[in-house]
């Protein structure tokens, strides 16, 4: 079951955020092969709080429910433009933070870099997004807030993640060096071991295999191993625990 909630009337129809809202679920269930829990439901509210830069777009989730926080006068197109990142991330952790719960600082990383990536691949798959407003929104933010910043070569992206309640500085770093991460390792698994998407198969492999036990490096790694035949501890101890910079991808989404 999917859910539609607001407390107001926007500039646009709750048939129409309905629909958007189903066709990102039915793609994120669609990728896993069931959902987490039922139902998923994505409750849409006005962002009161207001400050010179303007309104952002704030996301929370528990389960499989989420809560949005948008500006009041958020038109159709802000909808598909912005919030539907939101909505696909937060729904996202249903799976990758939720069934596969997330406790240790230390995959923090993964929890939020392949959750921000695969958000914006599962919009493009929902048909939400262009694939070329997907890959260069992604391109933008890694340049922008990993490859560009004072803290690459000074701070791993773990170490980064780890400490994401941090300044404004360090947690820009942390996302976008995930995500970074997250491509880059893709990338590497996919040559190493001869595999299409091979982050897609583990993220399926570490659902599948769930037992409520949370996230660690290491069940990460036997998922990595498991799916690929592939040791990567000593790829994630240069690019990801270690700070040498993540090598650029072809093959963004």
């Amino acid at each position: 079951m999917i859910q539609y909630a607001t407390d107001r009337r926007w500039r646009f129809s709750d048939s129409e955020a309905l629909d958007l809202v189903g066709r990102i679920a039915r793609t994120q269930v669609g990728f896993f092969g069931s959902a987490p829990a039922s139902p998923i439901t994505v409750v849409l509210a006005a962002n009161e709080v207001t400050a010179d830069e303007g309104f952002d777009v704030y996301g929370v989730h528990t389960g499989s429910s989420i809560l949005v926080l948008v500006d009041p006068d958020l038109t159709w197109g802000e909808l598909e433009e912005h919030a539907a990142s939101v909505i696909s991330h937060e729904m996202f952790h249903g799976w990758l933070g939720e069934a596969i719960p997330q406790s240790d600082p230390a995959t923090l990383w993964f929890t939020e870099g392949a959750t921000s990536w695969f958000a914006a691949r599962m919009l493009t798959a929902a048909a939400v997004w262009p694939p070329d407003h997907a890959r260069r929104t992604l391109q933008a933010r890694v340049q922008r807030d990993y490859r560009d910043s004072e803290l690459l070569g000074a701070m791993s992206v773990a170490d980064a993640a780890a400490g994401v309640m941090a300044d404004p500085r360090q947690v820009r770093f942390a996302y976008a060096g995930g995500v970074a991460a997250c491509m880059a390792l893709d990338q590497w698994l996919g040559t190493a071991g001869g595999i299409a998407r091979p982050l897609d198969e583990v993220l399926r492999h570490l659902y599948r295999n769930r037992d409520g036990t949370p996230l660690s490096r290491a069940s990460l790694e036997a998922a990595v191993s498991a799916v690929t035949g592939v040791e990567c501890g000593w790829w994630l101890d240069e690019h990801v625990y270690g700070k040498t910079v993540l090598p650029p991808v072809d093959r963004v989404i």
